[in-house]
């Protein structure tokens, strides 16, 4: 191999094993569309949401002031991943 050969091999084996870390670092069991709401009865003030994380490690949450999700309070995007097991977000 010459030189060049083996600073193209090396230079993608080191790419692959940085992205296969970024890959490895995503749940499936985490991607998806979910939805939820405070027990309106509850010591916490009432807030609905809905959530979407994407495989791309994406994510979206929008909170709502009404059970029908019709009064915005506020939205959040960012990135998630799963390290050592537990959920870690960014914005």
């Amino acid at each position: 191999m010459n030189s060049i050969t083996k600073k193209y091999f090396f230079g993608a084996f080191a790419f692959s094993l940085s992205l296969s870390s970024i890959v490895a670092s995503i749940d499936d069991r985490l991607v998806g569309n979910w939805q939820g709401q405070r027990d309106q009865e509850g010591m916490c003030s009432f807030m609905a949401w809905k959530m979407s994380r994407t495989a791309d490690g994406r994510f979206e949450i929008v909170f709502y002031g009404d059970a029908e999700k019709k009064k915005m309070l506020r939205e959040e995007k960012g990135r998630w991943e799963v390290s050592d097991g537990k959920l870690s977000v960014t914005h």
